[in-house]
């Protein structure tokens, strides 16, 4: 069974695939929104010549100046700030909590896809070398398990922190930030299409002072932006896992609380008291369903000994059984008392039906038998009577079961006639 659960869940990350291609699509229009952005922001820059002026510090022999630090923020910042709200717009629902489609039982198999996508391009890296469009396919499948860990930290319940899931995608995107920059002014195909829109709007310097930061050769310099994402998500995934495995061992929780779109992490049985009447929480949970179908054939039992507990609904039929002891079943327009024997009549068949007023005796014929409300509640529409359980010499209408006289030709309830 947990193995064919297992299995259903691999192929629900599997379907996810289909509902995600806003984020493949998106990657690929960000690309080219975001290089929109940075020219269109760095000539504005470049209207205000006075920004130039202030030289706020110096780095690696260059002068980082005004225009230089609001290029950054304008090129780093507000892109990875819109890229937080959008991820989390579509994994999160209007309550802040983690969407239907990514609530699985398993959360770790969310990452099984971009992982071993993952591991594929570093397998073949290393055999085959640095490619462009392996290192396209790394990137894809980057992004794509930065998403997947922020909806798996969601789901998780040990290290569930929604602000530094976002703090996650927000570092994650000024990285890929950093390497488009780093690409603009490394790849040399680009240099020479865009090399003086580049160049007016100040791309270089913030470039360059990006490859002294990292201190990497141009060549490995978009790699490791790349690779940056990825080894926060994993750094995550392993400190979560060590976590959710302490969580485990202190089992018990004391006083668990969660979001709803998180679950509990899957804990041992609880030990027994002391007294040795203790049971498992876990064997408690699982007896819950036994005792319930238990209850129900108990109940049902006792309902077919004639117990006064009222039937808890209706199934538009009354079948009798053969061995069922006779009572009188009221007409549809007639009351219930009007129409009762007593058990004296019962007693003599061809004595008058006694219409009096009275209140109803109960027939003691056996265990069957039911009170005047338990007959009220069973009132139906159609009633079917088996006449082998009924007194020889009373005579009854074999459409509707109702009694009749001595004397009656028609049945005074269907008005059918009588036979014989």
């Amino acid at each position: 069974m947990e193995r064919g659960r297992l299995w259903l869940e691999v192929r629900e990350s599997a379907a996810l695939l289909r509902v995600e291609t806003w984020l493949f699509v998106g990657m690929g229009v960000a690309w080219l929104v975001y290089g929109g952005w940075v020219l269109a922001t760095g000539l504005l820059l470049a209207q205000f010549p006075g920004l130039e002026r202030p030289v706020l510090a110096t780095f690696a022999g260059r002068t980082v100046s005004l225009r230089t630090v609001l290029a950054t923020g304008l090129w780093l910042g507000g892109p990875s700030l819109a890229t937080v709200v959008l991820i989390n717009r579509r994994l999160r629902n209007r309550h802040g909590n983690l969407v239907d489609a990514y609530r699985l039982d398993h959360p770790s198999l969310l990452l099984a896809i971009p992982g071993s996508v993952l591991l594929g391009c570093l397998l073949v890296s290393l055999s085959l070398g640095q490619r462009g469009p392996l290192t396209v396919v790394a990137l894809f499948g980057t992004v794509h398990l930065v998403v997947r860990t922020v909806a798996y930290g969601h789901r998780v319940y040990t290290l569930s922190v929604p602000s530094f899931l976002s703090l996650l995608v927000f570092v994650s995107a000024v990285s890929l930030s950093t390497g488009w920059l780093v690409q603009m002014v490394t790849a040399p195909g680009v240099q020479s299409g865009l090399s003086p829109w580049l160049t007016q709007a100040g791309v270089s310097p913030v470039g360059e002072a990006a490859l002294q930061l990292m201190g990497v050769q141009p060549a490995q310099a978009t790699l490791l932006c790349i690779a940056v994402p990825g080894v926060l998500a994993s750094a995550y995934l392993l400190f979560q896992l060590l976590a959710g495995a302490v969580v485990r061992i202190r089992a018990p929780l004391s006083n668990p609380q969660r979001r709803p779109d998180q679950r509990f992490p899957v804990m041992p049985p609880v030990g027994t008291a002391q007294n040795g009447e203790g049971s498992p929480a876990a064997e408690q949970a699982a007896d819950a369903a036994p005792e319930s179908r238990d209850q129900t054939g108990e109940e049902t039992d006792t309902e077919a000994a004639g117990s006064d507990v009222e039937s808890p609904g209706h199934t538009g039929t009354r079948v009798f059984s053969p061995d069922e002891v006779p009572a009188a079943e009221p007409a549809a327009h007639e009351s219930a008392q009007n129409n009762a024997q007593s058990s004296d009549d019962d007693a003599d068949p061809e004595g008058p039906v006694d219409h009096s007023g009275t209140d109803m005796d109960s027939e003691t014929a056996g265990p069957g038998d039911t009170n005047e409300t338990t007959d009220e509640a069973w009132m139906d529409d159609t009633s079917v009577f088996t006449p082998g359980g009924r007194d020889a010499g009373q005579s009854y209408c074999s459409e509707c079961g109702e009694s009749l006289p001595s004397d009656a030709d028609i049945c005074p309830s269907c008005d059918d006639p009588v036979d014989g």
